[in-house]
């Protein structure tokens, strides 16, 4: 099942004052040993093609009515973002 969503309506509820805009994301998981001998997953955010946009760039850019396809929430350099993959 694909869960899509309004770019108008997914920055009504985004807390993130700095938004990327990308041709794709993909998921990368990374393994990293535990003092205690566990084994814990952690995953990197790989993107094509990124560009960063406040809300308000974002707003004039874009058509609030525009799909979009595929988004996470990540930390880059201790900066909350929201990366976002508009379906065209």
């Amino acid at each position: 099942m694909k869960v899509q969503c309004r770019l108008s309506r997914l920055l009504l509820t985004c807390s993130e004052d700095i938004i990327t805009k990308a041709d794709s994301i993909k998921m990368i998981p990374k393994f990293k040993q535990c003092e205690d001998g566990m084994v814990e997953q952690i995953y990197k955010v790989e993107l094509t093609n990124p560009v960063d946009y406040t809300k308000d760039e974002l707003k004039k850019a874009f058509n609030g009515n525009k799909m979009i396809s595929r988004w996470c929430h990540t930390t880059e350099d201790g900066v909350d973002k929201l990366v976002i993959v508009i379906k065209e």
